[in-house]
């Protein structure tokens, strides 16, 4: 499903705006009626943002940032090693 979003605080590290989502500014009601008539109208559009962001949540998914994590540990350690 497509997503949109206020982004208060970080959403555009997340959600590339016409891409993977659709991302407002908050308290903008007009943007956000806007993006949802947008996605109401356009099933086309709608069903490409909603791949693509399930395509992009693979790199946010807790196994990617695990393993993204030892990876840092193990490095930070050979450097140790090393120094």
């Amino acid at each position: 499903k497509p997503v949109v979003v206020a982004d208060d605080c970080g959403a555009d590290e997340y959600i590339q705006s016409g891409s993977t989502g659709i991302v407002v500014t908050p308290g903008d009601a007009g943007a956000l009626r806007d993006a949802l008539r947008t996605l109401w109208n356009d099933d086309t559009l709608a069903a490409n943002l909603g791949a693509s962001a399930k395509c992009a949540a693979t790199d946010f998914s807790p196994d990617r940032f695990f393993g993204r994590v030892v990876e840092i540990a193990e490095e930070a350690v050979r450097r140790n090693a090393t120094e």
